[in-house]
């Protein structure tokens, strides 16, 4: 077996029409340096659709060590179905190969090519990213069959973790319960993170005193409706004639963005709401959280936000759902229920009200970021990673 890493993902890319790969996501090539430590070559398989140029703000993703494995595009189920064919052929291809095999799950195609893998005696580890049982509720999918894809995937994921080799988590014992390894098999936690260190700067120690504005800051896909910007933006259209004034800023795009704008406007919200649309650079975003005030990620579902994570080792107070890993980051009394809409609005109240509890989270959330160190994270990557290429079993 060679030095090589097959790594498949849920994820869309782009060929452009120049032969090169591109992303709109944190997918870039930087992402893929982590795997780069241990493994030679790395091979990603993921969904492509072909463009005729990319954009301004994507990032190239293929280099003399990274190569893409292109799977045919397609969007739900509906697609997947009719692209299946074609897709296990290319699964076939890809299971054939002398390499080592990392699937970033819960995922669809994760999940063929699991299946494939264990058919030819194939060992594998796995990156578990998400929770399905908080992904595919009625709630945060908002489709008629979320129960029937809820029932199927957290099955499928129960049955993947206990027969691979490896397994690394995001979280540090929440995902461990739900989906166990099996015995003898190697098992450890880190985050998707990559945080230059200087979003680490001692000088994040905020001062807050009272504050007539704040300004509010939200990260995230507008692809997906189960970030919850929606029910932030109903939060907010209630605390108009409240004595602290607020502005939001909204970090993201994707297909829902149109919708969410004229959410704003119906909402009366125009003059207080900001979109700026994705932005990939890291000295950009870090900006965007040095002159936030407050950050707030109402999502339905989650794995452990990255933003989160990210605002956190700004100093920035968080006010978060009680989803997936978000209690291994944040404390009780900046957790709201998912998908309450007047929790939020009541807790958006008490964090306006209080500057003493503002600056407690601020350097609350400076402790537990320093958790997240690149050289902390890398350390335990490098163990799953040398874990799978000396098949390790622990």
């Amino acid at each position: 077996m060679d030095n090589t890493a097959v790594i498949s993902l849920e994820f869309r890319f782009f060929k452009s029409s120049d032969g090169h790969y591109y992303t709109d996501s944190v997918f870039g090539l930087s992402f893929w340096q982590r795997y780069l430590s241990v493994f030679d070559q790395i091979v990603i398989v993921a969904r492509v659709l072909e463009v005729s140029s990319a954009d301004n703000g994507w990032a190239r993703v293929d280099s003399d060590r990274v190569t893409m494995c292109p799977l045919p595009h397609y969007i739900g189920p509906v697609e997947m179905l009719a692209k299946l064919p074609a897709l296990n052929r290319s699964l076939d291809e890809v299971t054939s190969l002398p390499h080592h095999f990392i699937l970033r799950v819960p995922s669809i195609i994760g999940m063929l090519l699991y299946r494939k893998l264990i058919a030819k005696g194939k060992s594998y580890g796995l990156e578990v990213v998400g929770d399905p049982q908080t992904v595919f509720t009625a709630s945060a999918l908002k489709n008629k069959l979320a129960f029937f894809y809820r029932w199927v995937f957290t099955r499928e994921l129960k049955r993947q973790t206990l027969k691979a080799m490896s397994v690394s988590y995001v979280t540090k014992s929440v995902l461990q319960e739900r989906y166990p390894v099996s015995k003898g098999a190697f098992s450890t936690h880190y985050s998707s993170l990559e945080l230059p260190e200087y979003f680490f700067s001692v000088s994040h120690k905020r001062e807050y005193c009272e504050l007539k504005f704040i300004n509010i800051l939200f990260v995230g896909s507008l692809s997906q409706k189960y970030k919850g910007l929606d029910i932030l933006l109903n939060a907010l259209s209630s605390l108009m004639n409240c004595s602290t004034s607020f502005g939001l800023c909204i970090v993201g795009d994707g297909q829902f963005r149109e919708e969410y704008e004229q959410q704003v406007n119906d909402l009366g919200l125009e003059e207080r709401v900001e979109f700026v649309g994705y932005i990939s650079e890291r000295e950009r975003m870090y900006e965007f959280y040095s002159k936030a005030d407050l950050f707030v990620l109402p999502s339905l579902t989650e794995g452990l936000p990255r933003v989160v994570i990210e605002a956190m080792a700004t100093g920035l107070p968080v006010i978060g759902s009680r989803v997936g890993g978000v209690p291994e980051l944040l404390d009780q009394v900046a957790m709201v229920e998912p998908g309450n809409t007047e929790a939020l609005r009541l807790k958006l109240i008490t964090f306006f009200e209080s500057m003493e509890l503002m600056q407690q989270h601020s350097i609350l959330n400076l402790e537990v970021a320093q958790e997240y160190r690149y050289y902390l994270l890398q350390e335990r990557r490098i163990q799953f990673y040398k874990s799978i290429t000396n098949n390790l079993l622990v």
